[in-house]
């Protein structure tokens, strides 16, 4: 490539002759001369001049030699902006021949321009190629000089001080004048760079190829410029323009977060999708156990996941059946929290216990049907399917958590059941919450349990009083053994039971005593606490 060293005057300088070379490192290069003596680049010592200041042997004949700062003809001199668009358009230079006044040949349009015109001739080429892209497909950059056009306007200015590089626009009418004299001289439609406007009753001479004014009286030359400013037309268009970008961005920003939103549910959505999934897949597999009698190789205690809406009924089932008269101790359970359930799936057990329903029933048939014999439980049986006319009910038992598994693996069994309690020794239920939280574990400050069962009363027994050291059904009619044995001992609020304060304690809670353990079936393992 060639290079252009300028030399202070009187010297014009010369050309240099590099050569590229790679360095030692990654992305290393050097410019050497083809000279025997090898000379590091070292741009500090180097003037370049216009925008091709750097030309292969072939483009400095056709080109770059007519750029060169040495040559004294000022038709060939273009600024590198000028030149950029000359080398765009594939602009011709006619000849060497110093007297030419228009050296520069547009192949566009077969017009000659010279250094002064050319470059506004060009813009116009960029202009008229911008408006022909319009509805067709772009091949062309858009020029930043239509930009300008549009956006904003010449502004003349004049150096009020030369020592502060203060600079002070023109007045309107004289903007006018010197906007229309430089495009005439630019457009070659004059030769004469010279121009003279008048204000405040002074005469000003302005050259605009030196960029330079006199006062045609004191012969004061200041400095000239021509610059942009902003076009007045167009600044409410773009404060509109803003408006609506900002409404937009706002806008944006509100979708992003709906997006952001509709993204997390859809996650969640996801999530309860597989959980519903695992689950059905899980149901599906202990059915199936049901149906083949291979129970044996599911666990007996299934869990129930926390989010299912059975916990949220169960909660609000054992919150409900704690009776609104009921306070003191019992208003714990009216804010209880279920941290677990789990369902019961034991074959063995089922099967015992629809075989002694089977047979309760045969022992019920005409027994008599008077609503004193019939029993209701405070418990809704949810989705189970309960027969009433054994009284088969839902209830709970209270009970600590290292007596779950024998329970739940081998059902209730009286033989444990405590010889003094107060109704026999049986195992106790109860269809109220407050009265089973008092033998869960939770009163100890520990988590406390509840086994949700089904259990069939059959004939019962209305309990009068305390039934101490009682291990079996009370008879139907004590004068005729033959009528058989009642099959649950059914103990209701208000009768004196002689417990407490010498005897006169009267009966609080519902409560149902079975001394046949396979009249109920284990249905779920409830844990919980209290929030007080």
């Amino acid at each position: 490539m060639l290079l252009w060293e300028q030399r202070p005057p009187p010297t014009f300088g010369f050309w240099i002759w590099l050569e590229v070379r790679v360095g030692l490192r990654p992305g290393e290069l050097f410019l050497a001369e083809w000279e025997d003596t090898f000379q590091d680049f070292v741009p500090s010592q180097r003037s370049f001049v216009g925008a091709g200041r750097l030309y292969c042997k072939g483009c400095h004949d056709e080109w770059g030699w007519y750029m060169k700062s040495g040559l004294p003809r000022k038709n060939f001199k273009l600024n590198a902006a000028c030149e950029e668009l000359a080398q765009r358009f594939n602009v011709k230079i006619l000849g060497r021949k110093a007297d030419l006044g228009a050296p520069f040949l547009c192949t566009v349009c077969d017009q000659r321009c010279n250094a002064q015109n050319l470059q506004r001739h060009l813009e116009t080429h960029v202009e008229a190629s911008t408006v022909k892209l319009e509805g067709a497909t772009q091949t062309e950059m858009c020029w930043v000089g239509q930009e300008e056009d549009i956006y904003c306007t010449p502004c003349w200015e004049f150096e009020s001080d030369q020592y502060y590089d203060d600079w002070q626009p023109f007045l309107d009418h004289m903007q006018k004048e010197l906007e229309a004299s430089y495009q005439s001289f630019c457009d070659g439609n004059t030769g004469n760079s010279i121009c003279h406007i008048r204000t405040n009753g002074q005469t000003y001479q302005v050259d605009l190829e030196k960029m330079e004014q006199t006062n045609a009286k004191t012969r004061k030359v200041r400095r000239v410029r021509r610059g942009q400013r902003p076009n007045d037309a167009i600044l409410p268009m773009l404060r509109q323009k803003e408006a609506i970008m900002e409404d937009l961005i706002e806008t944006n920003h509100g979708l992003d977060a709906k997006v952001m939103s509709l993204g997390e549910e859809n996650e969640k959505l996801k999530l309860q999708v597989d959980a519903a999934k695992n689950e059905h897949v899980q149901k599906m597999m202990c059915a199936e156990s049901w149906r083949m009698k291979d129970q044996h190789k599911l666990s007996v205690r299934q869990a129930i996941q926390l989010k299912d809406p059975v916990v949220e009924q169960i909660q609000s089932l054992l919150r409900s059946s704690c009776p609104d008269s009921h306070y003191g101790p019992c208003n714990v359970l009216r804010t209880i929290e279920v941290l677990s359930v789990e369902q019961i799936h034991n074959v063995k057990l089922w099967n015992k216990y629809v075989f002694q329903k089977e047979d309760i029933r045969k022992e019920c048939e005409g027994m008599s049907r008077s609503p004193k014999l019939l029993i209701k439980s405070e418990l809704d049986p949810l989705w189970m399917k309960l027969d009433e006319s054994i009284n088969e009910i839902v209830c709970l038992h209270g009970t600590t958590m290292d007596k779950v598994d024998p329970i739940t693996t081998y059902g209730f069994d009286p033989r444990f059941a405590n010889t003094s309690g107060l109704y026999g020794q049986g195992v106790y239920f109860t269809d109220q919450s407050c009265k089973s939280f008092k033998y869960s574990g939770a009163p100890s400050g520990g988590l406390g349990c509840f086994i949700l069962s089904r259990v069939v009363l059959g004939y019962p027994h209305f309990a009068e009083g305390a039934m101490k050291q009682v291990k079996v059904e009370p008879a139907r009619d004590e004068s005729d053994p033959t009528k058989g044995r009642c099959n649950s001992v059914v103990v209701k609020p208000g009768i004196k039971n002689g417990a407490q304060h010498g005897g006169t304690a009267t009966q609080v809670h519902n409560e149902f005593v079975l001394f046949n353990g396979l009249q109920a079936y284990p249905e779920m393992v409830i844990c919980f606490k209290t929030t007080q």
